[in-house]
């Protein structure tokens, strides 16, 4: 009875406290919350809190024999529990204590063909290394608007087709007709029977571009090739036209196609994309950042630990199954019992 009158009000105030940190926590922004909710105190909050769950089922006898309230209770010190193992602090301790790798979060930059096991982690200098090596296959984006590819004729008339291989366009006031040929992802041009020629390259490297057939009226067809990455072309005798490759501006969507390699073997291949991972492991990978440089693009993986992962999870089970059966039961009776229900309305 001496522990019932302290568990008691010790239970409500950590309970008041964890709803108040909850409501703060959610105006504090992901990042600021993030440290303040794995800081060395709230570590020691958590841990009494768990601490007082794990002696309700020997403090409080009612549940163990009410099968719904042990799994309700049973689903919280799961969630409890799993949600620390998977804390910064606790990767912290592991690696101190167990001396092995361990960490919660950290970074990886790919570019198209690349592959690594290493992870730049939070910790400034910290790398973290992974038991098997992510490659990167290929990337996508996807845009709300197309590219386009502009012309500027001598005269000062502008018109845009869409970048894509096509059928021929007929340009208005007589101008004649333009075609996108072909798509490059990686243009090189090589020397065919005494003529420069195009081609796809299978080298590694990537240089878009487009190959653009002009044909002015009564005149015989011009090939120009449009680039990415030298933007509008300068101006050569005896064209009547210039091309300049006009981006996308406003992204949609990134994507990643990830392969897990252990021992020159594929074991895994994902597209991910924002809010769609990849698991594997023991981690999540998700698409975090996008980005070109000179080499091609780059692709931002962030690797999460799922370390008790699983454990939450099974918590929630736990708590919604201890839920439907709590008011399954409820409902039952009513509806097994309503002479009894209607005779006690009666008596009243």
């Amino acid at each position: 009875m001496n522990i019932k009158r302290f568990m008691n009000p010790a239970i409500l105030l950590f309970l008041a406290m964890f709803a108040v940190l909850a409501v703060c926590g959610a105006f504090m922004g992901a990042s600021r919350a993030q440290v303040f909710f794995n800081s060395a105190l709230m570590m020691i909050f958590w841990c009494v809190l768990t601490l007082f769950l794990a002696a309700g089922f020997f403090a409080y006898p009612l549940l163990r024999k009410r099968p719904a309230l042990m799994l309700i209770h049973l689903g919280c010190l799961g969630v409890l529990v799993g949600g620390m193992l998977n804390s910064a602090g606790a990767h912290r301790l592991i690696a101190r204590w167990l001396d092995r790798p361990a960490w919660a979060k950290g970074q990886m930059l790919l570019g198209p063909g690349q592959s690594s096991a290493e992870v730049v982690l939070e910790t400034e200098g910290a790398v973290g290394k992974l038991p098997f090596n992510v490659r990167l296959e290929e990337t996508f984006v996807e845009y709300y608007d197309k590219p386009a590819i502009g012309l500027y004729f001598n005269d000062g008339a502008r018109w845009a087709i869409a970048a894509e291989a096509g059928k021929e366009i007929q340009i208005p006031d007589g101008r004649g007709t333009v075609q996108v040929g072909a798509v490059y992802k990686n243009f090189k041009m090589k020397r065919d029977n005494g003529r420069m020629v195009s081609y796809e390259s299978a080298e590694p490297g990537i240089n878009p571009a487009y190959q653009l057939i002009f044909t002015p009226a009564g005149g015989t067809a011009e090939t120009i090739y449009v680039f990415e990455r030298l933007g509008r072309m300068h101006d050569i005798a005896g064209r009547t036209c210039r091309a300049e490759y006009m981006a996308p501006r406003m992204i949609k969507d990134y994507k990643s196609t990830l392969q897990i390699v252990r021992d020159g073997k594929v074991l895994k291949q994902t597209t991910i994309e924002v809010n769609k991972p990849l698991f594997y492991g023991g981690y999540h990978f998700y698409q975090h950042t996008f980005a070109e440089d000179q080499s091609g693009p780059v692709s931002g993986i962030m690797v999460v630990s799922a370390r008790g992962i699983w454990l939450v999870f099974s918590g929630y089970a736990l708590v919604f199954a201890g839920l439907v059966m709590q008011l399954g039961t409820k409902l039952f009776i009513k509806r097994t019992n309503p002479g009894d229900v209607k005779g006690q309305a009666d008596g009243n």
